[in-house]
């Protein structure tokens, strides 16, 4: 029986030419995109995750495709499904993982959201099911627009001294257009932690840290949820994900 405290899941995102890649790992779970040789995109789909997509709106294709991959995944946002019309890709491969790291490439892709503070459009959400009858956020992304362009508002959980449940918040500047985005999330009671990188590959200096949290009624994460997750509007256009990596510890970089 193989050791589960050192043996984890990797897994490509896609399927190419009707082939799924499927490979172990000591330091990855998760799912990823491939590097192809090829010039195109040729088959792609989102067949290695689960996925919720009931308009059709999810396109593994060239398009979406950033850093050296060929295909990437776009997020069509039009259609009559509303503000809530939820579609994405999940990973489900975390089981209680009480430190979790992802790395994803992310492009809002000019799409239009009110420069006023006042649309939001969640895209990243890593969850706990284990503890809790329903699935509980326990960090999550949402993207906005303000005067000086996009803007990522990111959260986690955490028990506040006096016993009720709080958010660790920030607001952090986005390009548009590709962006390295990377995540830590320890749980712990005293000892939690989450850190946000952005378009930065030095982890000694993160663009933003909580530390000494008390998230450990929170559990672990178990899986993790990409694409349009529900907003305050309906938006139009398409955003683009790609090159999703996780891991346990090691952190991942650009």
């Amino acid at each position: 029986m193989e050791n589960s405290a050192t043996l984890v899941k990797k897994i490509t995102m896609i399927k190419y030419r009707a082939i799924k890649l499927i490979a172990w790992s000591a330091a990855f779970y998760g799912l990823q995109l491939p590097l192809l040789a090829s010039a195109a995109c040729t088959g792609g789909t989102t067949a290695a995750w689960q996925t919720e997509d009931p308009g059709g709106h999810l396109h593994v294709n060239d398009t979406a495709a950033m850093k050296n991959s060929n295909c990437g995944l776009e997020i069509r946002l039009d259609g009559t499904d509303g503000p809530n019309g939820k579609r994405y890709v999940q990973d489900s491969t975390p089981s209680q993982e009480t430190r979790y790291r992802a790395r994803f490439y992310f492009d809002p892709n000019g799409v239009d959201i009110a420069a006023d503070d006042s649309e939001k459009l969640k895209f990243s959400n890593q969850q706990q099911q284990s503890n809790s009858a329903l699935p509980i956020g326990v960090a999550q992304m949402k993207l906005k627009r303000d005067a000086s362009g996009y803007v990522i508002r990111a959260w986690a959980r955490w028990t506040r001294p006096d016993g009720s449940g709080g958010k660790k918040r920030v607001e952090l500047p986005l390009e548009d257009g590709p962006n390295i985005i990377e995540i830590e999330l320890i749980i712990g009671k005293g000892n939690g932690a989450y850190r946000i990188w952005i378009n930065n590959g030095n982890e000694a200096v993160p663009n933003f840290e909580a530390t000494q949290l008390d998230n450990a009624a929170y559990g672990g994460i178990d899986r993790a949820r990409l694409g349009y997750l529900g907003g305050n509007f309906a938006p139009v256009g398409s955003i683009f994900i790609d090159e999703f990596v996780s891991t346990r510890s090691s952190f991942i970089g650009p």
